[in-house]
Order: C-alpha cells, then structure tokens, then sequence
C-alpha cells in the first residue's frame, strides 16, 4: 500500500489521500533531501561546543602555574611563621625601615588606666606563670608603625641596635612587639575555642592552648620590652632562625644595647619556655652585660642579686 500524503482541494481546504507507489517514492526522495541539511548542520554544532572545551582546558593549564607562583608569594610575604604566642596567624611585621623614623617617638597609647610611666617601669620585671602581670598594667609606650609599639623605656636602645643591624648591611624584621592584656586574651581564647572544635575536651584545649600561646598576663610582651626580631629572608619562627646573619649578629652585639636572649636552648627547667632564639628582652645595658658574662637568665640574675 501507498503512503498517505496532505493535497489541498478546490476550497484550499486540507484533504488527506493515499498516495500511489510511485508518488510515495517521490514524496521519500523529497523529505530526505530536506532532512540532510539539518542533519550536517547538527553535527557541526556538535564539534563546536568540544573545540571551545579543549580552549578552555588548555587556557586553564597555562594559568595554572601563575596562580600557584602567585599564592607562594603571597605566603612567603606574609611574614612570620608560627610564634609560641601568635600561632593563630596574628603576626605583626615590620618592613625593613619601619624601625627607623619612627611617627612622633611620643605618640602615646590611648587608654583609660593610666600607663605606667617609663621612669616608674622596671626593666628587670618578671613575667611568667608563677608572676603573671595584671590586667590594669600598662606601661608608657611609643607607637611604631603599623599598630606597633614599644616602651619607652626601651626605645631609644631598640632603635640605635636596629639602625646598627642595618648599617652591617643586614635586614632584621621586628615581627612582634608590646602585646596588651586584651590582645593577649583574645589570642589565647581564639587558640583554645580552635582545640575546642577539633573535639577536644575543655582541659585538653586548655592545655594544648598554652603550650601555643602564653595566657593573658603571662606573655613578656604585655611588658613593652620583649621583641621577636627575625631576618627578613628567613621570617619561620623555629630554631633554624638561630643560623641566620641576623640572629648570628644580635646574639653577639645585643648585650651592648641591653637586650639578651630570653629564653637560651640549655635553661628551658629554668624559664619553663622551650628554645626561642628570636625572642630578645630588655634589661638594660648593665643587666644585660651581668646576665651575659654569668651565663644567667633573667630567672636566675634575680635570683642572685637578692641574695647580694
């Protein structure tokens, strides 16, 4: 039997015939040819959306490379690494001139308790576990840049040993400084809650905590007088900082300038703080030449001169 096909009658109305074999046949040719064009064409759009991929894969790869050069900048240029006291990231940096010229050298802190004035700060003040400072303690200090500062006590010897580091043509970095009682709580309560969420138990992220990060009252930077100084070319906090040009020259010429290595590899049974050969403390020029030819840390010179 034949197909059936539309024709349009006299009325031009629509009228649906069967159509004869050799009508059928030409109705087949016709709808084939018409067909053919679509079908090339929806092949060709197929090829396209492939190609389009494959450039967008291959711009992907030669991008690739530039943005992890770029995030390795970014992390090297972030400063400091992990610090026992800043551990969370919140590190403070200097950039190799931001010792030096420094806004006003007067430019006081503002707040509510009155500082303690430079004259009444003792540089031989004991902070630890056992002689935690009060909340209320605030020493006079000089704004550095960036949110920095340092006491007044201090700044004048702190400055003349940076300019002299640079002046040996070497680049030291001052990466942390005076720390308030409120900065240090939030550390210290940031570092606990992050324990906290890794599921441990209250004690253990207590623990954990301050090991890390010295609780509010117990950090020497609340004094205005304790510097983590590293080289600018090696800003990690660890005992590798030690080898470096920079700690290299401040080991051997801070004592001049009153500042000492807080905490020595061989005393930590003494300042219960593990090896920090980036962590400098100001005692005084005088001290600090006692403390250096005994061999003594602040713990022990104390402990010594009351005896005398």
């Amino acid at each position: 039997m034949g197909d059936e096909f539309m024709i349009v009658d006299d009325r031009q109305r629509p009228v649906r015939r069967r159509c004869t074999p050799h009508e059928s046949e030409a109705v087949r040719i016709a709808s084939s040819a018409k067909r053919a064009p679509g079908i090339r064409k929806k092949a060709r759009r197929k090829r396209v959306p492939r190609m389009k991929y494959r450039r967008t894969q291959f711009c992907l790869l030669l991008l690739l490379p530039a943005v992890l050069l770029s995030f390795f900048c970014f992390m090297t240029l972030r400063g400091c690494g992990a610090d026992k006291e800043t551990a969370d990231g919140t590190v403070y940096r200097f950039s190799p001139q931001d010792t030096s010229e420094l806004p006003g050298r007067a430019e006081e802190n503002e707040s509510s308790s009155r500082p303690v004035p430079a004259s009444e700060q003792d540089p031989l003040l004991l902070v630890n576990r056992d002689h935690p400072l009060p909340r209320e303690y605030i020493p006079e200090t000089a704004a550095l840049r960036y949110g920095m500062a340092a006491s007044r006590l201090c700044l004048d010897d702190l400055q003349e040993m940076m300019d002299d580091c640079r002046a040996a043509g070497l680049h030291p970095l001052i990466c942390s400084s005076y720390r308030s009682y409120e900065k240090q709580e939030e550390l210290y309560q940031s570092k606990v809650l992050y324990y906290r969420n890794q599921g441990k138990l209250p004690s253990e992220a207590v623990a954990l905590a301050s090991s890390i990060v010295a609780p509010p009252g117990e950090s020497e930077h609340q004094t205005g007088l304790a510097f983590d100084i590293v080289d600018e070319g090696y800003q990690l906090l660890d005992e590798k900082q030690e080898t470096t040009k920079v700690s290299l020259w401040l080991r051997e010429n801070s004592v001049r300038y009153g500042f000492v290595v807080r905490y020595p590899p061989d005393k930590t049974e003494v300042t219960g703080i593990i090896y920090e050969p980036w962590h400098y403390r100001y005692v005084g020029r005088e001290n600090a030449a006692a403390m250096a030819s005994a061999g003594w840390t602040l713990e022990e010179y104390l402990e010594n001169i009351s005896r005398n």
